[in-house]
């Protein structure tokens, strides 16, 4: 038993690396507070945004329409099939979680089809990102204060990783009230575009929700 928890240990040391301190953000302007967040029964999840992303795979530099008009659509569809929201809630400890992805929807329509690719490694700005939530239309709905978006920051194909921001913020002025950056090197190998960064998308959450999120319940 001894030797089959060390050669667990050793697997998830080798293929996850969760950035936690040196990347979690509290906004200070926002009137709510991480302990809403914990203490709330619901939140509304946004989906998966690709304002402040770059698919890292040079062969690929001519596809940005179809990353963009494909891939961004078929990424959020394949982590809701993944992912239902009674799982969600369940994973989040709420007695629901509500899905509205109309302002990601409109913001990802608004990244440029010319940068969404890219040649070298990138990485996205707190501030760009805060930026984008802020222009999140505000759900008809006013019964729910706090929503949760995914801000994917790249899928980089060599070496093999991808990494995004788990946000969970303030719906009435978009202000962040708690972000942590995950970066994860498992995705689907050999099973098409879509899948194989579509796993990794699904890895964010359940390990954003196993080491970290669950820390502070």
């Amino acid at each position: 038993m001894a030797y089959r928890i060390t050669l667990i240990l050793v697997f998830f040391s080798l293929f996850f690396k969760i950035s936690i301190a040196q990347n979690k953000t509290k906004n200070s302007n926002t009137q709510l507070t991480i302990d809403d967040v914990y203490n709330s029964t619901e939140f509304i999840y946004y989906g998966l945004d690709f304002s402040n992303f770059r698919l890292v795979e040079p062969d690929r530099i001519n596809d940005g329409a179809e990353i963009k008009n494909i891939q961004f659509p078929s990424w959020n569809s394949y982590l809701l099939n993944e992912i239902s929201m009674n799982k969600m809630a369940k994973w989040f400890k709420k007695t629901k979680v509500i899905y509205n992805p109309v302002a990601v929807t409109v913001s990802n329509s608004k990244v440029s089809e010319k940068e969404v690719v890219a040649r070298l490694p990138f990485k996205s700005d707190i501030n760009d990102i805060q930026n984008t939530i802020s222009t999140y239309e505000k759900p008809s709905s006013a019964n729910t204060k706090i929503g949760m978006v995914i801000s994917v920051e790249y899928f980089q194909k060599k070496p093999k990783e991808a990494a995004a921001y788990i946000i969970f913020f303030d719906i009435s002025n978009g202000d962040i009230i708690l972000s942590e950056r995950v970066v994860t090197n498992l995705c689907a190998e050999g099973k098409g575009l879509t899948a194989f960064w579509g796993q990794s998308c699904m890895f964010f959450i359940k390990e954003y929700v196993d080491n970290i999120y669950s820390k502070g319940l």
